[in-house]
């Protein structure tokens, strides 16, 4: 019976997604599986899921002026034995991209994106604008 309990317990604090929310960590439910399902609560899970891999990552900053900008970010190491992620990414001789969040993500990004402007010079034979 004290399995049960325990077990029915863990599904309410999981249906819920309240309970792990307050703990600092968020339960995974049957509402978080695609952007457009919303919780009996009103809520997208993903976007939730978005915005606290956001707040986990290191800052970065862009700074524009009549003609120069500037990248930058904050090199953080997860751990004293493993190095930095790379937050600045080059995708062509005129762009560049800082991220904050998920690398992983980014890094697909990055790569897609640079994919598109090198698609672009071949097919009008001029950088993306």
């Amino acid at each position: 019976k004290e399995q049960a309990a325990a077990s029915a317990e863990r599904r309410r604090g999981s249906a819920g997604g309240e309970a792990g929310a307050s703990r600092g960590r968020m339960n995974r439910n049957q509402y978080d599986t695609d952007v457009s399902t919303w919780s009996p609560q009103g809520k997208l899970h993903q976007v939730e899921y978005a915005i606290e891999s956001v707040k986990q990552g290191s800052c970065s900053l862009g700074i524009r002026s009549k003609d120069f900008v500037v990248l930058a970010a904050l090199k953080r190491s997860t751990g004293e034995l493993s190095s930095y992620q790379k937050k600045l990414f080059k995708i062509d001789d005129h762009i560049g991209v800082g991220i904050a969040g998920l690398t992983a993500d980014a890094r697909s990004l990055a790569t897609w994106m640079r994919t598109e402007c090198l698609n672009h010079k071949f097919q009008f034979d001029s950088p993306i604008v």
